[in-house]
């Protein structure tokens, strides 16, 4: 099989985020792809460049608001900005300084990959708000051959564009939904997508809250063996 790189993107964090967020997920998935088989799991983290700056815009601003509503103003610090901060653009630029830095982190491990597999496929996960930039992505220049997102905020930014967008040019888009997950889309609400993405549903049989549904596909099984499986069929 040609060798596949699978990219894994963050979403929006509440607080600092380890540099090895996501290695309890690439080991399950690692156990799942026999040895041997030239599949090679990666991550970013964007979060780095601005941890510092939601820290000093929440202790600011908490010395000017009343003390009950520091819990709000965290909210707004360290969720929203990740946001805010990446859509935001400086005058006369097309992309805001955090997203030129995010994708510079995604477009280095994906030279080094092909640096060693020129013939190989690079697959982009992204979870949240990182499925949106691994979306967004894919409609560049990378080359992306299929996208892979749980938890995709995706549909709520479709109506910024009048036509709702159209599907982007990679073979294939895997979704996970957890319908119990307030921020998840399946993407099939989106008319031009309905027949482009394939929904894996990620069902919670107990009572669950929306933060933990959100949070709950990492370590989901399914998922696990599903993408697992993606991966090896790819080539």
């Amino acid at each position: 099989m040609r060798p596949v790189l699978f990219l894994i993107i963050h979403g929006v964090q509440y607080g600092h985020l380890s540099e090895g967020y996501a290695a309890d997920f690439i080991d399950r998935l690692e156990q799942r792809i026999p040895v041997g088989l030239p599949v090679y799991i990666r991550s970013v983290n964007w979060s780095r460049f601005i941890e510092a700056r939601q820290k000093e815009t929440f202790d600011k601003l908490a010395e000017n608001h009343r003390f009950w509503l520091r819990p709000v103003i965290r909210l707004m610090a360290y969720l929203l900005t990740d946001t805010w901060w990446y859509l935001l653009s400086r005058v006369g630029k097309d992309v805001s300084d955090l997203e030129v830095r995010t994708v510079g982190l995604v477009r280095n491990e994906i030279d080094v990959f092909r640096k060693s597999h020129p013939d190989g496929l690079v697959i982009l996960g992204g979870h949240s708000w990182g499925s949106q930039i691994a979306l967004k992505l894919c409609y560049g220049d990378l080359n992306i051959h299929g996208l892979v997102t749980w938890g995709t905020v995706t549909y709520y930014l479709s109506g910024a564009y009048e036509d709702w967008g159209v599907p982007p040019p990679v073979k294939f888009w895997i979704n996970f939904f957890n319908p119990c997950d307030p921020v998840a889309t399946t993407m099939k609400e989106n008319r031009n997508f309905k027949d482009f993405v394939t929904v894996i549903p990620i069902s919670s049989w107990w009572r669950i809250g929306p933060i933990a549904a959100h949070l709950s596909y990492w370590k989901r099984k399914k998922m696990a063996d599903k993408i697992a499986e993606v991966l090896q069929k790819q080539g």
